[in-house]
């Protein structure tokens, strides 16, 4: 919501890329784009998932980004807001019909 200032944006697509590939390619290109990425993408214990955090150049938005997949499909999973809390507690309840697709959280 803009007012709480937190989002959630789900992306999917067909992809055979590991999620270590991929999260370290879209960590590099947020810093093309001038986003502070903080730290290198780091794996969530137990999964075949990483996440990394980037603040944009204005410092305005703040977001969480996790990467995983299956082998078939790569699912980007983006909490935007400083704190994230409302996104994490949405995504809590988050299945998928296809095995493994989505991390944890």
């Amino acid at each position: 919501s803009r007012k709480a200032g937190e989002g959630v944006l789900i992306t999917v697509i067909p992809s055979d890329k590991a999620p270590k590939e991929a999260a370290q390619i879209m960590a590099n290109n947020y810093k093309q784009q001038g986003m502070r990425v903080l730290g290198n993408p780091v794996q969530i214990p137990g999964q075949n998932a990483y996440r990394f955090t980037y603040v944009s150049t204005n410092n305005k938005m703040h977001a969480i980004v996790f990467i995983s997949g299956n082998g078939k499909h790569l699912a980007n999973v983006s909490i935007l807001g400083r704190h994230g809390t409302g996104g994490l507690a949405l995504l809590k309840g988050l299945t998928s019909k296809e095995d493994k697709l989505f991390p944890k959280f």
